[in-house]
């Protein structure tokens, strides 16, 4: 019995822990997709007004809000002009609907403010003990290298290696030539009846009508679920090798419950005796069986927790060396509840058949 709780108990805390990991993945991705693109994203070959391209966009229906986003690639010095590493600086819109981030120390930008950024955690690597009021020498092409402020610092993948920092918007662009001016815009969308597909078209037919150079139109989503396929084999395997050590649970549990009815033989040809029919025998033997279940259902629960932040760890560690942040849903509880319990009524059956066929002449025979 011992054993097979042992089993069931591991089955259902990787498999909780896997959906568990699962939805970790799927915020990582969200966050790191928040960073680059919208419902839909569209590149331009070159720099346009942007108030003209809101306009433009903005009647295609579907579309409730767009955003140009500019930016420069600069490096970080030491004070010895060396460079320490690439820097690349985002600049949003002051009032951008697409930024949520997940603030590790400082503060957001304020309006106007020039020479501050948002950087990255990944600045770390270079710059442990770096603060919020602390500043980094940066140079930007065809700039004079400046002082600029670090105003906040959050929390990113380090996958990309370099830091990215952002920086308000009319001030980056002013540093490279092009005031309200972006060749970057991101699109919010709303549900509506048309799909995506009809959208893009709908957006595409309308940006050539008025003479744009496109270079791509990407849609957000889409782009999200190319990047997770490979996280999503892992999480089909893992799911595999849970179900496989549920599987060699319930024959154990089969086994337990065979050596119960074995051992119940007296109590059962009592049952017998008085009238019990084959149902109640039946029934009694799987309701045992269930709650063997239930015990390691409710085991596993608590077992998952600690077992999903080991698999989370092992799959960051693989991808980069960032920390996620562990999600938990409850998808995975209810889900393995489920399982447990069809687990549990098939691996009863077989011993509650074999205890109600069981006869008085039998069990009076038993020694």
């Amino acid at each position: 019995l011992f054993l097979t709780i042992f089993t069931l108990t591991i089955a259902g805390a990787i498999f909780i822990g896997v959906f568990n990991v699962r939805a970790s993945m799927d915020n990582v991705m969200y966050q790191l997709y928040m960073h680059f693109m919208g419902d839909v994203t569209i590149s331009f070959s070159q720099p346009y007004n942007i108030n003209k391209v809101e306009r433009d966009l903005l009647s295609v229906p579907g579309i409730t809000s767009v955003e140009g986003w500019g930016g420069a690639s600069g490096e970080i010095l030491d004070q010895d002009d060396e460079v320490v590493a690439d820097l690349m600086i985002v600049a949003p819109p002051q009032d951008t609907q697409l930024l949520d981030l997940n603030m590790a120390a400082g503060r957001w930008l304020l309006p106007d403010e020039e020479k501050a950024m948002v950087i990255s955690d990944a600045i770390y690597d270079d710059y442990p003990d770096l603060k919020p009021g602390d500043s980094l020498m940066v140079e930007i092409p065809s700039n004079r290298e400046e002082e600029w402020e670090v105003v906040g610092v959050y929390s990113f993948v380090s996958m990309f290696g370099d830091p990215m920092a952002y920086a308000n918007f009319d001030y980056v662009a002013d540093m490279v030539n092009l005031p309200n001016q972006s060749s970057t815009f991101r699109i919010i969308t709303e549900p509506t009846d048309q799909s995506m597909q009809s959208l893009i078209q709908n957006i595409d037919r309308q940006l050539d009508d008025q003479g744009y150079a496109i270079q791509r139109i990407e849609v957000g989503e889409v782009q999200r679920e190319s990047v997770t396929s490979a996280v999503n084999l892992l999480i089909i395997f893992l799911l595999l090798m849970a179900l496989l050590t549920a599987f060699v649970g319930s024959i154990g549990l089969m086994g337990t419950m065979s050596i119960n009815v074995l051992e119940r033989t007296r109590e059962i040809g009592v049952m017998r005796t008085i009238g019990a029919v084959d149902a109640v025998v039946m029934q009694s033997v799987i309701i045992e069986g269930l709650v063997i279940g239930l015990i390691t259902w409710i085991i596993g629960i608590g077992l998952s927790f600690p077992i999903s932040s080991v698999l989370l760890d092992i799959v960051a560690r693989a991808i980069s060396d960032s920390d996620f942040n562990l999600v938990f849903t409850s998808l995975g509880v209810f889900v393995w509840l489920g399982v447990v319990v069809v687990l549990s009524i098939v691996a009863s059956v077989i011993p509650a058949r074999k205890a109600a066929r069981l006869t008085i002449n039998e069990v009076l025979a038993y020694e």
